[in-house]
């Protein structure tokens, strides 16, 4: 889930993983998983991405 606003935080508290824009309201990032700072969206493409090399690695290590 990604969002920047209030009306996202119910959705920021049911999601596995939810990301909050720098530049949303404090309520939103406390209950965001992860704050980027910056508020293109192309950051947080890099972010999921760089997250899911991450885990494809460790799970690839557990197989092995």
């Amino acid at each position: 889930m990604v969002g920047d606003s209030i009306s996202d935080v119910k959705a920021f508290d049911t999601a596995c993983v939810s990301m909050c824009m720098g530049s949303g309201p404090a309520l939103a990032k406390q209950s965001a998983d992860f704050v980027l700072e910056t508020g293109e969206f192309e950051s947080c493409m890099r972010t999921l991405m760089y997250g899911r090399n991450i885990y494809t690695n460790i799970r690839r290590f557990l197989q092995f």
